[in-house]
């Protein structure tokens, strides 16, 4: 199981390069340690992306939990966020889902 932290770290030093072969030999080790079921999604959030596409959470969500306190050790990882953010795309489908029935 890969931190999520390893990732961000990855994603920093490729955006402090300007070299696009520093760049890809950065982005080629970190992948190469991930075990395989968690590559996929990584390459999504190293794309900027969520595996699950659109998960209702807008600006003003993100905003209002960046004003919680951070956490005291990192403890997210890869496959844990990757579930996590699947269990909310789905309840909000739910959610969703018989108010977009109502409009077509």
């Amino acid at each position: 199981m890969t931190l999520l932290l390893d990732l961000v770290n990855t994603s920093q030093r490729v955006g402090a390069t300007a070299a696009r072969l520093a760049k890809v030999r950065e982005l080629a080790t970190f992948l190469r340690s991930l075990p395989p079921d968690e590559i996929d999604t990584a390459v999504h959030y190293l794309s900027g992306e969520l595996p699950q596409g659109r998960i209702g959470i807008g600006y003003s969500v993100l905003k209002a939990a960046a004003a919680n306190s951070p956490a005291q050790a990192e403890s997210l990882s890869i496959a844990g966020i990757d579930q996590d953010l699947t269990a909310l795309a789905h309840t909000w489908l739910r959610i969703r889902g018989p108010a977009r029935a109502s409009l077509t």
